[in-house]
C-alpha cells in the first residue's frame, strides 16, 4: 500500500493487458518474500526455545548440585555416633574389611 491506495485498485487503473503478467509477477515475488520473512521467523523462534531448553537444563543442573552439596554438608556437620563397647578400633576394621 502505497499512500492509502491499494495495489488491487492501481492494478486497474492501468491497462489490463500489459500489466497482468507483471502484476502477477509482482505478487508471486511479495509472497515468495512474505513466505521467506515467515520462515526467518519461525527460525528465530526455534533458537529461542533452544536457549529456554538450555537454560532450563542449566538451572535444574545447578539446582541439583547444589542439593547435593547441602546434602554432603549436612552429613558432615552431623556428629559421629560413639563406638560401641567391644568395636575393634577403626584401622583394624578397615584392613579386616579390605582382606
Amino acid at each position: 500500500m502505497t499512500n492509502g491506495q491499494s495495489i488491487v485498485g492501481s492494478d486497474r487503473e492501468s491497462d489490463g493487458a500489459s500489466s497482468s503478467p507483471l502484476s502477477l509477477e509482482l505478487l508471486r515475488e511479495r509472497a515468495i518474500a512474505r513466505r521467506h520473512r515467515e520462515r526467518l521467523t519461525v527460525s528465530w523462534n526455534v533458537v529461542r526455545l533452544r536457549r529456554q531448553k538450555r537454560q532450563m537444563i542449566a538451572v535444574c543442573a545447578g539446582v541439583l548440585l547444589l542439593m547435593g552439596l547441602a546434602v554432603y554438608f549436612e552429613v558432615e556437620r552431623q556428629p559421629s555416633p560413639p563406638p560401641v563397647d567391644g568395636a575393634a578400633p577403626p584401622s583394624v576394621a578397615v584392613t579386616v574389611g579390605i582382606a
